[in-house]
């Protein structure tokens, strides 16, 4: 049996695929040609119909490693237990861009370097937020990218304040708001007009999406601070998502406070791995176009 520092290994899919299954079966056949042992998330087995492997439910994982077979939707799902748990990542990206999932089906054999002691870490920040509505009980969750609030139904806007720290520093009316951690600035809040941050900033982006007033601009602010957006819209229900793959409904009214949470998720990558060149790769960022020198 091979050592590794990372028992147990938890194999996780929720993308059903051809890819992703094809992906998975190269994995697990790698792991059994080095003797490595591993378990799979249960939902996953069911999903791919697999049976000839120890399979385990993912709320009773606390230890060892995650590797996560799809794409970064993938792994943004088990960001929040990951991180509760200080249970390290490791992502197979079988999806299109694939910002935080580094290996493929090609350069598989990588994660046994990366089993063996040879890799790179990350440790990223995450979203947390509460909300309630009246007297209600608050709720919270987390999110690795961002948590987003927008109109309940397509093309209608909506209207809210935003505080920070308990000072009111705008009203908007826009389709919504993003606020991202620095590793979500690629994701959802790039495509809104947001600036790039790179992973190891102490900040949070605090983004409009598409506002009726174009003076309403992105703004950057400590990750200490605390943001609270009051829904001024007293007819329409919003959508509270998080990670875009959990939604919550807001009604008229509602408070949501979003803060930094107090736990970390932490990513494994090959030793070569690099923020700006995985920027060139997967964003084509700063590529040179120019077929002349001048």
């Amino acid at each position: 049996m091979t050592t590794t520092k990372f028992l147990p290994l938890t194999l996780v899919s929720r993308k059903d695929s051809p890819k992703v299954k094809s992906s998975l079966n190269a994995l697990m056949d790698l792991l059994n040609q080095k003797n490595i042992p591993f378990q799979i998330e249960a939902k996953s087995a069911q999903l791919f119909d697999i049976d000839q492997t120890n399979t385990v439910d993912l709320e009773t994982v606390q230890s060892g490693l995650f590797i996560s077979v799809g794409g970064d939707g993938s792994m943004l799902r088990l960001a929040e237990h990951a991180g509760n748990n200080d249970i390290p990542i490791l992502g197979v990206n079988c999806g299109n861009v694939g910002f935080l999932t580094d290996i493929t089906i090609d350069n598989m054999h990588q994660i046994i370097d990366i089993l063996n002691g040879s890799y790179g870490f990350e440790s990223r920040s995450m979203l947390s937020a509460t909300w309630k509505h009246a007297d209600e009980t608050p709720r919270q969750t987390a999110a690795l990218n961002e948590i987003t609030l927008g109109s309940r139904r397509p093309a209608r806007l909506i209207r809210y304040r935003v505080a920070i720290n308990d000072r009111v520093i705008a009203h908007h009316h826009a389709d919504g708001l993003i606020v991202a951690t620095p590793t979500g600035s690629t994701a959802y809040a790039l495509s809104a007009g947001g600036p790039l941050l790179t992973p190891s900033l102490a900040c949070l982006l605090v983004l409009p999406v598409c506002s009726h007033k174009l003076s309403s601009r992105p703004i950057i602010i400590p990750d200490h601070d605390k943001v609270s957006v009051m829904l001024e819209d007293h007819e329409q229900d919003c959508m509270l998502s998080f990670d875009g793959h959990t939604s919550n409904l807001l009604p008229p009214g509602s408070t949501v406070t979003i803060f930094q949470h107090p736990k970390k998720v932490r990513l494994l990558h090959p030793v070569n791995y690099d923020y700006f060149e995985t920027l060139k790769k997967k964003l084509h960022w700063e590529t040179n176009h120019y077929d002349t020198e001048y």
